[in-house]
């Protein structure tokens, strides 16, 4: 047992959770929002007729009495489920996530249609925010401050820069940096920081789950991957491969994701922003979600699917609909497979044998 403290109008009051294998620990750091499964919340915030009605009916009783302590300003009771936002650009990066979610209900608020749901015991909600950085931002504080995502994960595609990448290759965003932008100046507010990142620990948790899934590291060596080698066993030994074994080889690389609100398209625009960002892929919101994360001391994780080299132009881009649709299909998979992977570590979900 793990025990946690919340803060309400200056006063702690003391829940516990269950976590297993010591997955709270992380060296002489806090534990995350996520991990601990609590996050600081304002009162005022949270509208009591929010939850338990139209769009989470699915609360257990003990949330619904949590809520109540809160209006009533009494003391906080154990214990709160987790909540994890997921964000996409398109319907279609998020749209087998709304397939995959339990008791699920739907919302208008704020400019966006928003699915609560429950998944492996956290509680979700997903919504589609739109292109581009102001989109992205405003939905991501939307979901932490209405619904109180305790961390983000934003899924889809986006446009290869690094020549090791192909198309429907991994980028896991370790490092987010905006384009055509003065960082110095956005550092001047909080959280004051010239580039973003995701949360070390769903780095981590979605690279595990990329390689239980049959991808490789792209920065391993050819020979590092050669039939035989302890990476390809495990590769070759994942479903995807059993079942396609004639298939290309999947790549993956943690590294770096550039957010601009232009559709990258060209050589020119190409080499300008890998100058500038030194980026692996390109997209129009990733680093968005990661300020307004980090902004809310709330954990992300932006994970992208390479859908082109951002050698086409939009129209053309989006003539390939069956490509990217399953492009995008492949980024919403990976992060219900992460999801599944948390929850197993923080002992919410067992799979069925």
């Amino acid at each position: 047992m793990v025990r946690l403290a919340v803060l309400y109008r200056g006063r702690v009051s003391s829940a516990f959770a269950n976590v297993n294998g010591g997955f709270l620990a992380r060296g002489a750091g806090r534990p995350s929002a996520l991990e601990a499964g609590f996050r600081r919340i304002r009162p005022s915030k949270i509208p009591r007729a929010t939850f338990g009605t139209v769009i989470f009916p699915h609360y257990r009783p003990t949330c619904y009495h949590i809520l109540d302590k809160f209006h009533d300003a009494a003391r906080l009771e154990p214990a709160m489920t987790p909540t994890i936002a997921i964000i996409g650009a398109l319907e279609k990066e998020v749209r087998q996530i709304y397939h995959e979610i339990e008791h699920g209900t739907v919302a208008e608020d704020a400019g966006l249609t928003i699915l609560g749901g429950e998944y492996c015991g956290f509680n979700l909600v997903a919504t589609v925010a739109g292109m581009g950085t102001v989109n992205a931002a405003a939905a991501t504080q939307h979901l932490i401050s209405r619904y109180g995502a305790n961390a983000v994960i934003f899924s889809g595609i986006a446009g290869g820069l690094n020549p090791q990448l192909h198309i429907d290759d991994m980028v896991i965003g370790a490092r987010l940096r905006y384009i055509d932008t003065d960082n110095a100046l956005i550092a001047e507010s909080k959280p004051n920081l010239m580039e973003y990142a995701s949360s070390d620990f769903l780095v981590k948790l979605a690279e595990e789950t990329l390689i239980a899934h049959g991808y490789l590291d792209v920065t391993l060596s050819d020979e590092a991957v050669a039939p035989g080698t302890p990476a390809r066993q495990a590769a070759d030994a994942s479903p995807f491969r059993r079942n396609n074994p004639s298939a290309p080889l999947r790549r993956y690389l943690v590294g770096t994701i550039a957010t601009g609100n232009r559709f990258i398209t060209g050589a020119e625009a190409r080499e300008a922003v890998v100058a500038a960002t030194e980026a692996d892929c390109a997209e129009m919101e990733g680093a968005a979600v990661a300020h307004i994360a980090a902004k809310n001391g709330v954990d992300c994780l932006v994970l992208r699917a390479i859908s082109d080299n951002c050698d086409e132009a939009y129209d053309a881009f989006c003539e390939r609909e069956f490509d990217l649709d399953g492009y995008a299909r492949t980024a919403s998979s990976l992060t219900m497979a992460i999801i599944r992977r948390l929850s197993q570590k923080m002992g919410l979900y067992k799979p069925e044998a």
